[in-house]
C-alpha cells in the first residue's frame, strides 16, 4: 500500500505525489466537513469554500470515489475545476474515463491509462480563464479534498490509528471495522 496520492492535472498532464504530511489536520477537518455537506443529500448542494470568498463546491460520492466541482459564484455561477478522487479500482477506472469526457477544455492525458489508486485528478474548466486567481489555491484544495476523502472513508493511506469514518445512516463519525476488506460502520454495519 503506497502512502501517497498521485495528483494529476488532466489539462496539462502535470503529475506529482502528494504525501499526507503536506496537509494540516485542520485543513483535512474542514474538507471532511465539506465532503459531508456536499454528499449528504439525494441532491448535491453547493457549499461555500471556507477561506475562498466567491467560490463554492458541489459533488457526490460513488462507492469509494468522490467527484467535486468548484464553482466561481455568479451570477451566473460557472465551473472552474472538476476534481475526481479515487480510492479503489472498482470506481477509479470509470471515474478516470468520465473525467476525460466532462467540460469543454481539452485534456492531454489518456482516458484508458488510469493511474493506480489512490489518486486525485483535476480537469480545469473554461471558467478558470475568467477566474485566474483561483489557480493560486485550487491545486492545494484538490490535494486537501483528496486526503480528506481518504480520511473520511478510512483508507489505509491516511495515517490515522483510529480510521474514523462518517456513517450517513447514523449521521455520526466513529471508528469503523473491517470485515472481508470492506469498511463497515461499527454501530449499524453499513458498508462505507
Amino acid at each position: 500500500m503506497k502512502g501517497y496520492i498521485q495528483h494529476i492535472t488532466l489539462t496539462t498532464g502535470h503529475t506529482r505525489q502528494s504525501w499526507p504530511g503536506e496537509i494540516s489536520d485542520e485543513a483535512v477537518t474542514v474538507c471532511r466537513a465539506l465532503i459531508v455537506q456536499i454528499t449528504g443529500g439525494a441532491i448535491s448542494e453547493t457549499v461555500p469554500i471556507p477561506g475562498q470568498p466567491g467560490y463554492s463546491v458541489g459533488g457526490r460520492a460513488t462507492a469509494r470515489c468522490l467527484t467535486a466541482i468548484v464553482y466561481a459564484d455568479g451570477p451566473p455561477s460557472e465551473p472552474v475545476c472538476t476534481i475526481g478522487v479515487a480510492a479503489h479500482s472498482r470506481c477509479g477506472a470509470r471515474l478516470w474515463r468520465a473525467l476525460h469526457k466532462w467540460g469543454e477544455t481539452p485534456v492531454v492525458t489518456d482516458p484508458e491509462q488510469c493511474p493506480p489508486e489512490p489518486w486525485v485528478a483535476a480537469a480545469l474548466d473554461v471558467g478558470i480563464a475568467r477566474h485566474v486567481s483561483a489557480s493560486a489555491w485550487i491545486g492545494d484544495f484538490e490535494r486537501c479534498l483528496a486526503w480528506a476523502w481518504l480520511a473520511h472513508i478510512g483508507h489505509p493511506a491516511w495515517p490515522s490509528s483510529t480510521h474514523e469514518v462518517y456513517c450517513p445512516r447514523c449521521e455520526r463519525w466513529g471508528v469503523g471495522r473491517t470485515d472481508r476488506g470492506d469498511r463497515l460502520c461499527a454501530r449499524c454495519g453499513l458498508v462505507l
